[in-house]
């Protein structure tokens, strides 16, 4: 396959970092590998309210389906609202666990929306919540990010390396109650200093994958390939 891919293609362009290095395993040199193929919309995920103004809200956006990890978030969010019933999860989603999120105390259930809808979701919200079991780069958590939120990633999410630091939230491993219950606890305990700090990071990160960026890097693909072939 390694083979076959090298003689059919000259170049690749990925997503991020997990995509290049996978690339590299497959033998394409690095100065023919770009990244940066995906890019959130930043004229509808924009910066809302810096995070110690919003409500104390938790935000899910995806499909209801058990690949989400909605088992863990579910049993997370229930024992983490016994010590802080202030707290609230909005979800965005439509699936299989529909009914049984219904029936969560201070959670939230709407139906799928539009970007705009989901945009200013985000706006209000602190921090997306996303303890999926497999997701290679979910567009979500570069929204988020543009829309400032911190970010609560399953160590499985494939662009976690490219949005979550220490400064901006936090990761717990996948199917994890326990690790996913502290990291919404850290959340809920952090200063008025340190949600800015959140904010502002998020907003530098998610400041490096927009539809511009993905311009940028393709004029440039095409104009090394251009020289590529005449050389």
């Amino acid at each position: 396959f390694r083979l076959v891919f090298k003689n059919w293609f000259s170049a690749v362009w990925v997503p991020g970092k997990s995509g290049v290095k996978l690339m590299r395993i497959y033998g394409f040199p690095i100065n023919r590998i770009y990244d940066g193929l995906y890019g959130s919309d930043d004229k509808c995920f924009i910066p809302g309210k810096p995070l110690k103004e919003r409500s104390k809200q938790f935000l899910f956006v995806g499909q209801l389906i058990y690949r989400k990890g909605l088992d863990t978030l579910i049993e997370a969010f229930h024992k983490f609202s016994v010590n802080n019933p202030d707290w609230e999860m909005v979800i965005y989603g439509e699936g299989e666990y529909e009914e049984k999120l219904i029936s969560c105390d201070n959670l939230i259930l709407n139906p799928f929306a539009q970007p705009e809808v989901i945009a200013e979701a985000m706006r209000k919200s602190r921090f997306l919540v996303l303890p999926t079991l497999e997701d290679h780069w979910p567009l979500v958590v570069n929204e988020a990010s543009l829309s400032g939120c911190g970010l609560i990633l399953s160590n499985i999410v494939g662009n976690s390396v490219e949005f979550l630091n220490e400064k901006n939230g936090f990761s717990f491993a996948a199917k994890s109650v326990d690790q996913l219950y502290d990291c919404l606890c850290k959340a809920a305990s952090l200063t008025e200093d340190r949600l800015d700090e959140v904010y502002e990071e998020s907003l530098r990160l998610g400041s490096y994958f927009t539809p511009e960026q993905s311009g940028e890097r393709f004029v440039q693909i095409i104009a090394d390939l251009k020289e590529l072939i005449i050389d």
